[in-house]
């Protein structure tokens, strides 16, 4: 304890207790003040980075929205695109509805019309079938009447072979007599020219002219680039123009009767009695009597008398050969002589038949003639 001496104190102890305990207190303040500062500062630190990530994920907010925005408009109008077309879709669906609706009662009718197109197709079967079994039938009549028609056609082609070996000896027969009598003939021709030769000009017969001097006849040469006969006349690029008939060359002009180019078209009936049916073959009779009465007159020779032959008075030779127009002057030549002349239709001058004689001698079939069975 302090004691008071001579002099006076100016700092009594209570009041530098006084004043240590406020420094103390004070000190204990700002202690805990500054540490509540600190605390302070660690939460504005911590609240401002808090700030920044904030900022940052509101940036990043704003643009999200902005895209979510975009992906709301076009989803707005895909929406819209899909409900136009889900009301397309029901348009649709009522009009494919309706068209169910009429095919299904089509069909319905269908079926009915099929049932009945099948029993009439049933029937007509039945009907095809019956006409079957009679076109069998038929089919059956005519291969028997053919086969008889192919008998009969092989007996008259039999019966024509024969006629037409009997015509051959004949024929050979007939170029043998014709040889004779042209061996006669060119006998008698050597006398009548040595005859005819020898007699005068004013004693020779009619139609007769005396032989030519060849010494006496003179023959002049024509130049060689003048042209006999018709010129024609020729263009400005040397082809020559066309005869051009009279009157009116555009006028018009009859076409020709017979063109190989456009031949005119054969009538079916033409055509259709050509050819011979094989399920009905006949054969005339008038025709096999026709080609009989020829094969009758082939087989008579005809009648030769010979040579006639007077030189006395009378101006021409005749050769008798069954026929009043076989009459020949006397100046013939040597191939006029040869050359004689027969009337008969079954010989020519070399005597051979005729081609038309073998084509009437053949059995000659006729669709139209009614059948022998």
């Amino acid at each position: 304890m302090l004691r008071g001496g001579a002099g006076r104190i100016i700092f009594t102890p209570y009041f530098l207790s006084a004043n240590i305990l406020i420094i103390l207190f004070l000190t204990i303040k700002y202690w805990s003040a500054s540490n509540y500062e600190f605390q302070l500062l660690n939460k504005v630190h911590i609240l401002e980075i808090e700030l920044k990530s904030c900022k940052t994920t509101l940036v990043n907010s704003e643009a999200e929205f902005k895209h979510k925005l975009e992906n709301l408009q076009t989803c707005q109008t895909d929406f819209q695109a899909l409900q136009n077309q889900f009301d397309k879709l029901t348009e649709d669906f009522k009009l494919k509805s309706l068209d169910y609706d009429r095919l299904r009662k089509k069909d319905d009718n269908n079926k009915s019309s099929l049932d009945e197109l099948s029993r009439k197709c049933v029937e007509d079967l039945e009907e095809c079938r019956v006409f079957e079994d009679k076109c069998n039938q038929s089919l059956k009549s005519n291969e028997e009447t053919l086969h008889e028609a192919k008998s009969a056609l092989e007996d008259c082609s039999s019966f024509a072979k024969t006629v037409s070996k009997e015509n051959q000896t004949e024929t050979e027969m007939f170029k043998q007599t014709i040889n004779e009598l042209n061996a006669e003939l060119l006998q008698y021709k050597g006398h009548a020219k040595g005859s005819i030769n020898n007699m005068d000009k004013q004693h020779m017969p009619d139609g007769e002219l005396p032989d030519i001097d060849p010494e006496a006849v003179i023959v002049k040469s024509k130049p060689v680039n003048v042209s006999t006969g018709m010129t024609f006349h020729r263009d400005e690029n040397g082809l020559p123009l066309p005869i051009l008939p009279h009157g009116d060359p555009n006028a018009p002009r009859p076409g020709p009767r017979f063109s190989v180019v456009n031949p005119p078209p054969i009538p079916k009936d033409d055509i259709n009695n050509a050819s011979i049916p094989k399920d009905n073959v006949n054969i005339t009779n008038s025709s096999t009597e026709r080609a009989l009465q020829k094969l009758d007159q082939l087989k008579e020779p005809p009648k030769q008398e010979g040579i006639v032959a007077n030189l006395n008075g009378k101006n021409n030779t005749e050769i008798d050969n069954g026929s009043s127009n076989n009459i020949k002057p006397k100046n013939l030549d040597a191939r006029e002589a040869e050359s004689i002349d027969y009337d008969g239709e079954d010989q020519d001058p070399n005597g051979a038949i005729d081609d038309h004689e073998k084509e009437s001698a053949k059995i000659e079939v006729n669709p139209k003639d009614p059948v022998i069975k």
